[in-house]
């Protein structure tokens, strides 16, 4: 399971933001209450955020929503076609990160 508080600077990384962007996007998210922001008690430069309770129900609703999605679309397809849609997927991804 992944953490559920990190830095700016770690979500940063992650998401391959800038730090204007990364700052934006935590501020819409607390603003939902998704999120708490806080910071260091010693180090006040660092600033830490976590999934709030309602942020998790968010995600785990969200990652429902796309499961069940998936399964529509792919109803219709044997399991070699859903391996080969997924393994021409994976190409595609790997080439884009390239432009």
């Amino acid at each position: 399971m992944p953490a559920k508080k990190t830095t700016f600077k770690e979500l940063e990384k992650r998401l391959s933001l800038a730090q204007s962007t990364t700052v934006g996007l935590i501020s819409r998210l607390e603003q939902k209450k998704l999120v708490h922001v806080s910071g260091d008690k010693d180090d006040k430069r660092i600033k830490y955020v976590e999934i709030t309770p309602l942020g998790e129900k968010f995600c785990n609703e969200a990652k429902q929503e796309m499961e069940d999605t998936e399964q529509k679309l792919l109803e219709n397809l044997s399991a070699g076609e859903v391996e080969t849609l997924l393994s021409l997927l994976k190409k595609i991804n790997l080439k884009s990160k390239d432009i």
